[in-house]
């Protein structure tokens, strides 16, 4: 059935197609005849509204429509993030808004926030210089340090020294000799790779 008819003259639309709805009174010879025209209904949901990436990161959406649709999708801001058949590529930090819809059918579409957060890139490497492998108590020495790569996001080292009452060293690196006696150095990279150096 296309549509069916209550008694009460209620039209319920069942699929897609035309149908004739005959009215008549009863005991007498009236009768009307109602087309009834039925369109497709369109739909189409994502089961995601945010999504936050890094810079060169993808991700692949996948909505649910109704069957046999064509899907156009788009960003706000392509700058940003760029879209293609569902698949979102992070170009660069900011946000963008995705958009996808069946085909002549606006009321049918769905939206994603995306925000695109600067691309992390971890130290590889530390590597620490010194002058004097031995000072004298009350001495002090400026280290220094290099990591890599170049572009790492977080370039910089947290300085320790053990045991701390032998030799001390600030943030700056200046390490200073407290008492007689061996310590370790420690240069640790600030982000999340953990790397390091020691002498």
């Amino acid at each position: 059935d296309i549509a069916t008819v209550s008694n009460e003259g209620l039209v319920k639309a069942v699929k897609e197609g035309e149908a004739i709805i005959t009215v008549s009174v009863k005991d007498e010879e009236i009768e009307e005849k109602i087309t009834v025209k039925v369109s497709k209904k369109y739909e189409l949901t994502l089961d995601v509204k945010d999504i936050t990436l890094e810079e060169g990161q993808e991700k692949v959406l996948a909505p649910k429509y109704t069957e046999g649709s064509k899907l156009v999708w788009s960003s706000s801001d392509n700058s940003v993030a760029t879209v293609t058949d569902g698949k979102v590529v992070a170009v660069k930090e900011g946000t963008a808004k995705i958009t996808v819809m069946i085909d002549g059918h606006e009321e049918a579409k769905a939206e994603v926030n995306v925000v695109v957060n600067k691309k992390v890139i971890l130290v590889d490497n530390v590597a620490v210089a010194y002058n004097n492998a031995e000072l004298c108590i009350g001495e002090t020495d400026q280290l220094s340090f290099t990591v890599t790569p170049a572009d790492a996001t977080v370039k910089d080292v947290e300085w320790s020294v053990t045991p701390s009452d032998v030799a001390s060293v600030d943030a700056n690196g200046v390490l200073t000799a407290l008492k007689a006696g061996n310590a370790t150095v420690r240069a640790a990279a600030k982000d999340a790779s953990g790397k390091f150096s020691e002498f």
